[in-house]
């Protein structure tokens, strides 16, 4: 008799603990996917503001409302790209948030701040394009949208992206051609 009880106490904790880790990985996952969600909507709301900006200043309109909004993205921003700390005291006097070294992506926005407050924006929007797409590629690297459309599908057994390009419909489709270069 205690041979069973021993074997079932055995086996209940066992099935505890498979139970314990998968709810783990799960608690793992969402909480990654929280981070990931919360990344790209501050990605694309700082997104919406930077080309907002491009095209304000190619209408000489005014850009202090867009770059106080900028200013606000940027210190959102601190929360998903802290400082840098590389152990050099650099910035040791500044509030904790600040010390160490801006993270790229931040110094990119940053960047564009600066080249929006100059006299004449309109003579950098090549670089400001510039900062906008580099910015856009280190958050995309986190994110890693590839990666994650093949968890999906293992998850789904669904495919969410077709890898096509233009060529290939093109090539599907002859008459489309006019359509696009005409």
């Amino acid at each position: 008799m205690t041979d069973i009880i021993a074997a079932a106490s055995a086996l209940i904790s066992f099935y505890t603990l498979v139970f314990y880790l998968k709810d783990r990985k799960r608690l793992r996952h969402s909480i990654l996917v929280n981070h990931i969600n919360n990344l790209v909507e501050w990605h694309s709301d700082t997104v919406n503001i930077l080309i907002k900006l491009q095209f304000t200043a190619k209408n000489n309109k005014p850009l202090d409302d867009l770059k106080a909004d900028l200013s606000i993205q940027i210190e959102k921003g601190r929360f998903f790209f802290p400082n840098i700390n590389k152990k050099d005291n650099f910035g040791i006097d500044k509030p904790k948030a600040y010390q160490g070294y801006r993270s790229l992506a931040l110094d990119f926005l940053v960047y564009s701040f600066e080249i929006y407050s100059k006299e004449n924006p309109l003579k950098y929007l090549e670089h400001a394009n510039r900062l906008q797409r580099e910015y856009t590629s280190i958050v995309w690297e986190i994110v890693s949208p590839a990666e994650n459309l093949i968890e999906i599908h293992k998850l789904t057994d669904r495919y969410l992206h077709q890898e096509k390009i233009l060529e290939d419909y093109l090539k599907s489709d002859p008459n489309s051609h006019n359509f696009f270069f005409h």
